[in-house]
């Protein structure tokens, strides 16, 4: 069951992404790639300090799901983004990621995965 501030933010951003145009999803995918990229590059002890950010960006990521899954670019990218950004949370020290890691998973597990051991990986850090 999530809460209202939850789903708030959820809504909005699935309403960008469905009524505000190709544009305007480009631009809040690309912010999300920086949320993801700066995370990544981040010093593993600043990693807890910008965890809000990248759970919300996964929190965007998920939200947005059914609608990356039919529009290119997107559809073509989303095992790559899996595998850089969402499977390397299953081993962060914080179970909110590690959560919403598996969430995001979840939301992406019907895509047409190119790499079958990718499908496999995610899968066994969810049933973990």
């Amino acid at each position: 069951h999530m809460s209202f501030r939850c789903t708030a933010p959820m809504n909005l951003v699935v309403e960008v992404g469905t009524f505000k145009g190709k544009e305007m999803l480009g631009r809040f995918i690309s912010f999300l790639v920086s949320v993801f990229t700066s995370y990544n590059a981040a010093a593993p002890e600043l990693k807890p300090s910008l965890s809000p950010q990248k759970d919300g960006a996964l929190l965007a990521i998920g939200s947005l799901a059914e609608k990356l899954k039919i529009t290119a670019p997107y559809k073509t990218a989303l095992e790559d983004m899996l595998i850089a950004h969402v499977l390397p949370e299953f081993q962060s020290p914080l179970g909110h990621l590690r959560a919403k890691a598996a969430w995001v998973a979840g939301q992406y597990a019907d895509i047409s995965f190119t790499n079958p051991d990718n499908f496999r990986t995610l899968m066994h850090c969810i049933v973990r």
